[in-house]
């Protein structure tokens, strides 16, 4: 009997054939019962990239331009910066060559104004020099004082006398006078 039932278990090349494809479309429809959701997941994933890719196509070139435009303002003020310096620099130059000028300037004019100064004081004492009133010599003192001709020398010492130093001019005083003590009481 043993025989029998290996004999019934036996299966012949049709029948093997069968169970193996009975096992795949087992295995298969296993398959797709998983990866349906996956496939369904892969199908949302695909319509977000195409929305994504739309907005981005809509909406990436005017930022583009906007960035390459900022890019130019960018370029033009740094070129305006640069310029806006070096006028700077040449007028700190020109303002450096005002100064010095200004100073060569005051320098001779306070050169020019201690010569004024010294030759409104030379002017001033020959003025009164020459205003003080002349003494005409009476004959007897005529006499007895020596001719110009006589004495050549001398007049050639007074010339070569070496000329006094002028005199300071006071500054007027802007200072009150203080009332004295005596007058008050």
């Amino acid at each position: 009997m043993a025989d029998l039932v290996l004999a019934d278990l036996s299966l012949d090349s049709t029948g093997w054939l069968a169970l193996s494809l009975g096992l795949v479309a087992l295995s298969t429809t296993a398959v797709l019962v998983v990866a349906l959701p996956a496939v369904v997941e892969l199908g949302r994933a695909a319509r977000s990239a195409e929305k994504l890719f739309d907005t981005l196509n809509r909406e990436l070139p005017p930022v583009l331009d906007a960035m390459r435009a900022t890019g130019q303002e960018l370029s033009e003020l740094t070129e305006g910066v640069g310029e806006s310096v070096e006028r700077a620099g040449q007028l700190v130059q020109q303002v450096d060559q005002g100064v010095t000028f200004v100073k060569q300037q005051a320098g001779q004019a306070k050169r020019t104004g201690g010569s004024i100064l010294t030759g409104v004081q030379a002017a001033w004492r020959t003025f009164q020099s020459s205003s003080a009133p002349r003494v005409t010599p009476s004959p007897v003192q005529a006499a007895t004082q020596p001719s110009p001709q006589e004495t050549p020398t001398s007049h050639l010492q007074e010339e070569a006398a070496p000329p006094t130093p002028p005199a300071a001019v006071p500054e007027p005083s802007t200072k009150q006078p203080e009332p004295s003590q005596s007058s008050q009481h």
